[in-house]
């Protein structure tokens, strides 16, 4: 009897130490992790400047937009004084490039049968595609050009809600008109807000150079 419970004494002390050796190590990785997260922080991102007055704001923002562009994140017609002025098409146009960059590109999404893998992109181009294929005049290639003339977001509402938009009725030459009619039956029947006024911009959503590093979206133009 004695020996049994000097066994079971000897393998309960042996489960207790290979436990806190454990749970020691998890804690130590943790710990490194930590320190390796603040000091990637330290190294890239500068610190932010203290104080409240019109020039710290700017200078935070200036520091964030080079910080993008060391990472090789296509800014344009961006500046440190558009974000502190409070320019909604700009700042939405600039967060949708850093979502794109740092969450989008990196997500990857197989196809039905598993022989294609798509980044998130492509996969929301190819959905508008499919949504709007054999609509006239709506032939959807990017985030851009594809979208200026209205037909395509008009065509997207149809296909969900076909009784609010009389889609025969419009023409890819009254842009101004299809980009009005969109945004407001979205707005006022989708929920979704209106942060670009058509007229404003010419009938087109604002031209941005396409760049592989940053496709811009028709989320600039409307979002919820």
């Amino acid at each position: 009897m004695s020996i049994i419970m000097s066994v079971v004494i000897i393998i309960t002390t042996s489960i207790g130490i290979i436990i806190i050796i454990v749970v020691s190590m998890i804690i130590i990785m943790r710990i490194i992790f930590i320190i390796i997260i603040i000091i990637i922080t330290i190294i890239i991102m500068p610190k932010p400047t203290r104080g409240r007055m019109r020039i710290h704001s700017l200078e935070n923002v200036d520091k964030a937009l080079q910080f993008l562009k060391e990472q090789r994140v296509h800014l344009e017609n961006v500046g440190s004084h558009d974000i502190v002025d409070g320019n909604h098409r700009l700042t939405l146009g600039l967060i949708w490039t850093i979502i794109l960059r740092f969450q989008i590109q990196v997500i990857k999404i197989k196809t039905e049968d598993n022989r294609e893998t798509r980044s998130a992109k492509d996969a929301l181009l190819l959905w508008c595609q499919m949504k709007t294929a054999g609509y006239p005049e709506v032939n959807i290639q990017n985030f851009t050009t594809s979208w200026r003339d209205g037909l395509a977001f008009n065509a997207l509402i149809h296909r969900h809600r076909p009784d609010l938009i009389d889609f025969h009725k419009l023409t890819k030459s009254n842009a101004t008109y299809n980009l009005q009619q969109a945004f407001n039956t979205a707005e006022q029947h989708l929920g979704l807000s209106k942060l670009l006024d058509p007229e404003g911009t010419g009938g087109v959503c604002p031209p941005v150079r396409p760049s592989s590093k940053a496709t811009p979206n028709p989320a600039r133009c409307w979002t919820r």
